[in-house]
Protein backbone atom coordinates (compact mmCIF):
# COMPACT_ATOMS: atom_id res chain seq x y z
CA UNK A 1 0.00 0.00 0.00
CA UNK A 2 1.47 3.17 -1.21
CA UNK A 3 -0.02 6.94 0.42
CA UNK A 4 -0.07 9.16 -2.50
CA UNK A 5 -1.73 12.03 -0.14
CA UNK A 6 -3.36 11.96 3.20
CA UNK A 7 -6.90 11.04 1.23
CA UNK A 8 -5.39 9.08 -1.69
CA UNK A 9 -3.99 5.61 -1.01
CA UNK A 10 -2.62 3.04 -3.54
CA UNK A 11 -2.56 -0.68 -3.14
CA UNK A 12 -1.23 -2.94 -5.48
CA UNK A 13 0.51 -7.00 -5.43
CA UNK A 14 0.11 -10.58 -6.67
CA UNK A 15 -1.40 -13.74 -5.38
CA UNK A 16 -0.01 -17.14 -5.86
CA UNK A 17 -0.95 -20.27 -5.12
CA UNK A 18 0.32 -23.77 -6.02
CA UNK A 19 -1.58 -26.67 -5.03
CA UNK A 20 -1.54 -30.52 -5.46
CA UNK A 21 -4.76 -32.51 -4.88
CA UNK A 22 -4.51 -36.49 -4.35
CA UNK A 23 -8.05 -38.20 -3.88
CA UNK A 24 -7.13 -42.15 -3.78
CA UNK A 25 -8.00 -43.82 -7.28
CA UNK A 26 -10.30 -40.69 -8.73
CA UNK A 27 -7.96 -37.75 -9.55
CA UNK A 28 -4.19 -36.53 -8.65
CA UNK A 29 -4.66 -32.74 -10.24
CA UNK A 30 -2.18 -30.17 -9.37
CA UNK A 31 -3.90 -26.37 -9.42
CA UNK A 32 -1.54 -23.22 -10.09
CA UNK A 33 -2.76 -19.50 -9.73
CA UNK A 34 -1.48 -16.51 -10.41
CA UNK A 35 -3.51 -13.27 -9.82
CA UNK A 36 -2.60 -9.53 -10.18
CA UNK A 37 -3.97 -6.64 -8.52
CA UNK A 38 -4.45 -2.57 -8.00
CA UNK A 39 -6.76 -0.10 -6.60
CA UNK A 40 -7.33 3.53 -5.50
CA UNK A 41 -9.06 5.04 -2.90
CA UNK A 42 -9.72 8.61 -2.46
CA UNK A 43 -11.59 11.11 -0.44
CA UNK A 44 -12.61 14.35 -1.92
CA UNK A 45 -14.75 16.70 0.44
CA UNK A 46 -17.86 14.63 0.96
CA UNK A 47 -17.08 12.18 -1.87
CA UNK A 48 -15.00 8.76 -1.46
CA UNK A 49 -13.81 6.99 -4.62
CA UNK A 50 -13.05 3.76 -5.05
CA UNK A 51 -11.90 1.51 -7.83
CA UNK A 52 -9.86 -1.72 -8.25
CA UNK A 53 -9.04 -3.96 -11.01
CA UNK A 54 -7.21 -7.94 -11.07
CA UNK A 55 -6.47 -10.30 -13.74
CA UNK A 56 -6.52 -14.07 -12.81
CA UNK A 57 -4.31 -16.91 -14.25
CA UNK A 58 -5.23 -20.99 -13.62
CA UNK A 59 -3.86 -23.89 -14.98
CA UNK A 60 -5.66 -26.97 -13.60
CA UNK A 61 -3.81 -30.50 -14.46
CA UNK A 62 -4.98 -33.78 -14.15
CA UNK A 63 -2.35 -36.15 -13.35
CA UNK A 64 -3.44 -39.64 -12.41
CA UNK A 65 -3.97 -42.85 -15.16
CA UNK A 66 -0.72 -41.95 -16.53
CA UNK A 67 -2.20 -39.30 -18.73
CA UNK A 68 -2.20 -35.41 -18.49
CA UNK A 69 -5.77 -33.21 -19.10
CA UNK A 70 -5.11 -29.34 -18.66
CA UNK A 71 -7.29 -26.62 -18.34
CA UNK A 72 -6.55 -22.92 -18.57
CA UNK A 73 -9.03 -19.96 -16.86
CA UNK A 74 -8.35 -16.47 -17.36
CA UNK A 75 -10.36 -13.29 -16.36
CA UNK A 76 -10.21 -9.63 -15.72
CA UNK A 77 -12.50 -8.27 -12.56
CA UNK A 78 -13.26 -4.53 -11.81
CA UNK A 79 -15.08 -3.02 -9.02
CA UNK A 80 -16.04 0.89 -8.17
CA UNK A 81 -17.59 2.22 -5.30
CA UNK A 82 -18.81 5.90 -4.45
CA UNK A 83 -19.60 6.74 -1.21
CA UNK A 84 -21.29 10.30 -0.01
CA UNK A 85 -21.98 11.65 3.77
CA UNK A 86 -24.69 13.05 3.98
CA UNK A 87 -24.53 14.21 7.26
CA UNK A 88 -21.86 13.45 10.21
CA UNK A 89 -24.70 10.51 11.00
CA UNK A 90 -25.86 9.37 7.43
CA UNK A 91 -23.69 7.97 4.55
CA UNK A 92 -24.70 6.66 1.02
CA UNK A 93 -22.76 4.27 -0.61
CA UNK A 94 -22.81 2.25 -3.92
CA UNK A 95 -20.86 -0.02 -6.30
CA UNK A 96 -20.67 -1.95 -9.49
CA UNK A 97 -18.26 -4.81 -9.62
CA UNK A 98 -17.84 -8.27 -11.85
CA UNK A 99 -16.43 -11.53 -10.42
CA UNK A 100 -15.78 -15.37 -11.60
CA UNK A 101 -15.25 -18.50 -10.03
CA UNK A 102 -12.91 -21.17 -12.10
CA UNK A 103 -14.37 -25.10 -11.12
CA UNK A 104 -12.33 -26.97 -8.61
CA UNK A 105 -10.69 -29.74 -8.92
CA UNK A 106 -13.11 -31.72 -7.82
CA UNK A 107 -15.75 -30.61 -10.17
CA UNK A 108 -13.53 -30.73 -13.17
CA UNK A 109 -11.95 -34.39 -12.41
CA UNK A 110 -13.65 -35.60 -9.79
CA UNK A 111 -15.69 -38.44 -9.31
CA UNK A 112 -19.06 -36.50 -10.58
CA UNK A 113 -16.47 -33.83 -12.54
CA UNK A 114 -16.87 -32.49 -15.96
CA UNK A 115 -14.05 -31.23 -17.82
CA UNK A 116 -15.76 -29.53 -20.24
CA UNK A 117 -16.92 -26.90 -17.48
CA UNK A 118 -16.63 -23.42 -17.82
CA UNK A 119 -15.77 -20.83 -15.35
CA UNK A 120 -18.86 -18.90 -13.60
CA UNK A 121 -19.04 -15.30 -14.00
CA UNK A 122 -20.57 -12.60 -11.70
CA UNK A 123 -21.94 -9.27 -12.15
CA UNK A 124 -23.28 -6.90 -9.24
CA UNK A 125 -24.68 -3.58 -8.57
CA UNK A 126 -25.78 -2.55 -4.90
CA UNK A 127 -26.77 1.24 -3.30
CA UNK A 128 -26.73 1.28 0.22
CA UNK A 129 -28.01 3.63 3.58
CA UNK A 130 -25.67 3.66 6.62
CA UNK A 131 -26.50 5.35 9.80
CA UNK A 132 -23.42 5.46 12.24
CA UNK A 133 -23.11 7.34 15.77
CA UNK A 134 -20.94 6.52 18.64
CA UNK A 135 -22.65 3.46 19.34
CA UNK A 136 -24.67 2.03 16.82
CA UNK A 137 -23.98 1.47 13.22
CA UNK A 138 -27.07 0.02 10.74
CA UNK A 139 -26.73 -0.27 7.30
CA UNK A 140 -29.30 -1.48 4.56
CA UNK A 141 -28.69 -2.27 1.03
CA UNK A 142 -30.19 -3.15 -1.49
CA UNK A 143 -28.64 -5.57 -4.10
CA UNK A 144 -28.91 -6.93 -7.65
CA UNK A 145 -26.67 -10.01 -8.98
CA UNK A 146 -26.05 -12.22 -12.29
CA UNK A 147 -24.35 -15.33 -12.19
CA UNK A 148 -23.75 -16.88 -15.72
CA UNK A 149 -22.75 -20.34 -16.53
CA UNK A 150 -23.67 -21.07 -12.84
CA UNK A 151 -21.85 -24.31 -11.43
CA UNK A 152 -23.71 -26.62 -9.42
CA UNK A 153 -25.15 -30.33 -9.92
CA UNK A 154 -27.16 -31.06 -12.65
CA UNK A 155 -30.52 -33.79 -12.27
CA UNK A 156 -30.58 -34.10 -16.09
CA UNK A 157 -26.96 -35.02 -16.34
CA UNK A 158 -26.61 -37.88 -14.21
CA UNK A 159 -26.14 -35.64 -11.44
CA UNK A 160 -22.52 -34.56 -12.66
CA UNK A 161 -21.21 -31.18 -12.09
CA UNK A 162 -22.58 -28.93 -15.08
CA UNK A 163 -22.80 -25.22 -16.12
CA UNK A 164 -26.92 -25.19 -15.24
CA UNK A 165 -27.19 -21.50 -16.99
CA UNK A 166 -28.41 -18.16 -15.72
CA UNK A 167 -29.38 -17.21 -12.23
CA UNK A 168 -30.06 -13.88 -10.88
CA UNK A 169 -30.97 -12.48 -7.44
CA UNK A 170 -31.57 -9.26 -5.99
CA UNK A 171 -32.65 -7.95 -2.58
CA UNK A 172 -32.14 -6.72 0.60
CA UNK A 173 -29.54 -7.25 3.31
CA UNK A 174 -29.54 -5.41 6.77
CA UNK A 175 -26.87 -5.52 9.33
CA UNK A 176 -27.19 -3.78 12.84
CA UNK A 177 -24.75 -3.22 16.15
CA UNK A 178 -25.26 -1.08 18.69
CA UNK A 179 -25.00 -0.77 22.67
CA UNK A 180 -28.98 -0.96 24.05
CA UNK A 181 -28.97 -1.02 27.64
CA UNK A 182 -25.99 -2.11 28.43
CA UNK A 183 -26.32 -5.02 26.16
CA UNK A 184 -24.06 -5.64 22.73
CA UNK A 185 -26.35 -6.55 19.60
CA UNK A 186 -25.55 -7.66 16.65
CA UNK A 187 -27.64 -8.58 13.92
CA UNK A 188 -28.27 -9.69 10.61
CA UNK A 189 -31.15 -10.12 7.89
CA UNK A 190 -31.19 -11.13 3.90
CA UNK A 191 -34.64 -10.67 2.20
CA UNK A 192 -33.91 -12.19 -1.35
CA UNK A 193 -35.15 -13.66 -4.33
CA UNK A 194 -32.86 -15.72 -5.86
CA UNK A 195 -34.34 -17.22 -9.34
CA UNK A 196 -32.70 -19.94 -12.24
CA UNK A 197 -33.65 -18.09 -14.83
CA UNK A 198 -32.87 -20.32 -17.77
CA UNK A 199 -35.29 -23.27 -16.87
CA UNK A 200 -37.10 -20.98 -14.24
CA UNK A 201 -37.21 -22.34 -10.61
CA UNK A 202 -35.68 -21.72 -6.98
CA UNK A 203 -32.16 -22.70 -7.00
CA UNK A 204 -31.41 -25.60 -4.85
CA UNK A 205 -30.05 -24.69 -0.82
CA UNK A 206 -30.49 -20.48 -1.61
CA UNK A 207 -33.21 -19.46 0.90
CA UNK A 208 -35.50 -16.34 0.90
CA UNK A 209 -34.96 -15.30 4.03
CA UNK A 210 -32.16 -15.94 6.68
CA UNK A 211 -30.27 -14.19 9.45
CA UNK A 212 -28.72 -13.56 12.96
CA UNK A 213 -29.29 -12.04 16.24
CA UNK A 214 -26.28 -12.13 19.19
CA UNK A 215 -26.78 -10.59 22.53
CA UNK A 216 -24.34 -10.52 24.97
CA UNK A 217 -23.51 -8.49 28.31
CA UNK A 218 -20.50 -8.29 30.91
CA UNK A 219 -21.72 -9.88 34.21
CA UNK A 220 -19.41 -10.21 37.22
CA UNK A 221 -16.25 -9.83 34.81
CA UNK A 222 -17.76 -12.64 32.41
CA UNK A 223 -19.50 -11.81 28.73
CA UNK A 224 -22.57 -13.29 28.66
CA UNK A 225 -24.50 -14.31 25.41
CA UNK A 226 -26.89 -15.95 23.31
CA UNK A 227 -27.06 -15.84 19.20
CA UNK A 228 -29.55 -17.35 16.86
CA UNK A 229 -29.35 -18.47 13.61
CA UNK A 230 -32.35 -19.12 11.45
CA UNK A 231 -33.57 -19.59 7.65
CA UNK A 232 -36.62 -20.12 5.96
CA UNK A 233 -37.25 -23.34 3.39
CA UNK A 234 -34.81 -23.92 0.68
CA UNK A 235 -34.72 -26.50 -2.58
CA UNK A 236 -32.79 -29.35 -1.88
CA UNK A 237 -31.96 -29.66 -5.79
CA UNK A 238 -31.48 -27.50 -8.61
CA UNK A 239 -34.08 -28.45 -10.38
CA UNK A 240 -37.61 -28.25 -10.81
CA UNK A 241 -40.27 -29.52 -8.41
CA UNK A 242 -37.27 -29.89 -5.97
CA UNK A 243 -38.02 -31.45 -2.50
CA UNK A 244 -38.18 -28.59 -0.21
CA UNK A 245 -35.96 -28.37 2.80
CA UNK A 246 -37.77 -27.30 5.87
CA UNK A 247 -36.94 -23.42 7.53
CA UNK A 248 -34.97 -24.17 11.15
CA UNK A 249 -33.02 -21.57 13.54
CA UNK A 250 -30.78 -22.55 16.34
CA UNK A 251 -29.78 -21.23 19.41
CA UNK A 252 -25.85 -21.18 20.93
CA UNK A 253 -25.38 -19.88 24.48
CA UNK A 254 -21.49 -18.60 25.43
CA UNK A 255 -19.79 -17.13 28.26
CA UNK A 256 -16.16 -16.12 28.56
CA UNK A 257 -13.63 -14.22 30.46
CA UNK A 258 -10.61 -12.67 30.16
CA UNK A 259 -8.08 -14.14 32.05
CA UNK A 260 -4.87 -11.74 31.28
CA UNK A 261 -3.50 -9.46 28.51
CA UNK A 262 -3.10 -12.84 25.72
CA UNK A 263 -6.00 -15.57 27.18
CA UNK A 264 -9.19 -15.66 27.25
CA UNK A 265 -11.84 -18.85 28.16
CA UNK A 266 -15.33 -19.35 26.35
CA UNK A 267 -17.72 -22.12 26.66
CA UNK A 268 -20.40 -22.77 24.09
CA UNK A 269 -23.15 -24.50 24.49
CA UNK A 270 -23.91 -25.14 20.37
CA UNK A 271 -27.82 -26.02 18.84
CA UNK A 272 -28.73 -25.63 23.12
CA UNK A 273 -32.49 -27.08 22.17
CA UNK A 274 -31.29 -29.89 19.94
CA UNK A 275 -32.78 -28.86 16.50
CA UNK A 276 -33.30 -31.37 14.07
CA UNK A 277 -32.18 -29.71 10.68
CA UNK A 278 -30.81 -30.41 7.33
CA UNK A 279 -28.68 -27.73 5.23
CA UNK A 280 -28.59 -30.91 2.21
CA UNK A 281 -31.54 -33.52 2.01
CA UNK A 282 -30.26 -36.74 4.42
CA UNK A 283 -27.12 -35.52 5.42
CA UNK A 284 -27.19 -34.70 9.21
CA UNK A 285 -26.19 -31.56 11.04
CA UNK A 286 -24.84 -31.66 14.26
CA UNK A 287 -27.13 -31.97 17.72
CA UNK A 288 -26.43 -30.34 20.90
CA UNK A 289 -22.90 -29.77 21.83
CA UNK A 290 -20.38 -28.20 24.09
Amino acid sequence: TYELSGATHLNFGLDQANEKYQQRANYDVKRDTTGYFSGLTTKIDRWTLQANMRRDALTVVQTSGGVAANKDFAASTHLLGLGYQLTSDWRLTSSVSNGFRAPSASELFGGSGNANLVPETHQAQEIGLVYSVDKALVRLVYFRTRTQNAIDYDANNNWNFSNIGDVRNNGYELTARAEVFGNSVKSSLVIQDPWNVTDNYLPGRRAKQYGTLDVSRWMFGHEVGAKLIASGERGNFNMPQSDMLAGYSTWTFYVSRKIDANWTGRLKLENAFNRNYELAGGYNTPGRGI
